[in-house]
């Protein structure tokens, strides 16, 4: 991994003019991030695609599960999951011509039988999570955001419930390299998706502030925590390495925006240039971290497709290992009122309404 983390570092230099990377690198965003960035992301893909996958009976059957009940049960999870998805991707096509890459899931219909998802380990927790988790239930369907959908008391029990799962997957990271390397991508996949440590901890700096709010909540909040198409200098100023659709993001960095929750709130820490400057960096890292990963090469293979064939999960444990996901994960959270109207706001803010994209009659 340290030879490839070395052939990263050096294509950056390479391709970028000095110019361009020290402006890059000026505020918070470091070459080493990016490349930690890259080697994370290639290394779940390549372990992702890597996974055996089965019958959607198989893992019901390992949670010891009634049989029928369940299978109808997590058809319809992954139903109302396709659609979600769906309806995200038309947001995002709507607005950018861009779409999100879909999940792997191949469906199969045997004779006289109801057709049958084929899926791994990894996809049938992600589906399950949002059965199991009332947090990322009460996220996605936007309850979070009202209190009389979801009540003070109510928000503090689901979010130790969520906190108790985490806790779970931490352990695992001392039993073995497959379990390590699993539950740091379930992590990284919650926190990627619903991002709910990050808005504890700006959450815990407007209180400190006397903040209910602050300026340009979405564009901030969007930029250091969400997905979706971002417009980027890079596709313009380095076209043969960098291309438009590099510039679709699934995974923010989660890690780095750790560093400016202090400065995201408000205007007076730095000043709104300076600002400016940190959230177009973030969009550049975000979209560098995707060229990487898609248009260099070794040995003839994007670094994607040489690590689904040529690295093993040795290699992808002592990523995790360096990486630690678990980093952004905020243990004996506080909530008080303040810190739980101000989550409430910024998902208000940041969720998709996806009954507004299903019934365009009701957009503003």
């Amino acid at each position: 991994m340290h030879i490839i983390a070395d052939y990263i570092g050096e294509a950056i230099i390479k391709v970028f003019n000095k110019d361009y990377l020290d402006n890059l690198f000026s505020f918070g965003i470091t070459i080493e991030d990016i490349i930690l960035q890259v080697l994370f992301l290639c290394c779940r893909y390549a372990y992702l695609k890597n996974l055996e996958t089965h019958p959607l009976l198989f893992y019901i059957e390992l949670d010891g599960l009634e049989a029928e009940p369940a299978r109808k049960e997590s058809e319809r999870i992954l139903k109302y999951a396709k659609e979600k998805f769906d309806l995200a991707n038309e947001y995002l096509s709507d607005d950018y011509g861009a779409a999100f890459r879909g999940p792997d899931l191949s469906l199969t219909k045997k004779a006289n039988r109801f057709p049958e998802y084929n899926i791994s380990k990894f996809h049938y927790w992600e589906i399950r999570n949002i059965h199991d988790m009332e947090l990322v239930k009460s996220i996605l369907e936007k309850r979070i955001t009202s209190s009389k959908k979801v009540s003070n008391d109510q928000f503090v029990s689901i979010a130790n419930e969520y906190d108790n799962q985490i806790e779970v997957m931490k352990t695992r990271l001392d039993k073995d390299p497959e379990s390590a390397v699993f539950s740091s991508i379930q992590f990284f996949t919650l926190e990627t998706k619903y991002y709910f440590n990050y808005l504890y901890e700006l959450s815990a700096r407007m209180e400190a502030l006397g903040q209910n709010d602050f300026p340009d909540m979405k564009n901030r909040l969007n930029i250091t925590a969400g997905c979706g198409f971002f417009q980027s200098l890079l596709p313009v100023q380095y076209p043969k390495a960098v291309s438009k659709g590099d510039c679709i993001i699934n995974y923010p960095l989660i890690l780095q925006r750790r560093r400016i929750v202090n400065i995201i709130p408000t205007n007076e820490a730095i000043g709104k240039e300076a600002l400016d400057l940190v959230l177009t960096t973030f969009i550049d890292a975000k979209v560098l971290v995707n060229a990487l990963s898609s248009h260099y090469f070794i040995e003839k293979m994007p670094l994607r497709l040489y690590f689904e064939k040529k690295t093993e999960l040795e290699d992808w444990y002592s990523v995790i290992n360096t990486y630690n996901v678990f980093s952004a994960y905020i243990p004996n959270k506080e909530w008080t009122s303040h810190r739980i109207k101000a989550v409430r706001k910024m998902y208000d803010t940041v969720s998709i309404d996806y009954k507004k994209i299903k019934n365009p009659e009701n957009r503003p």
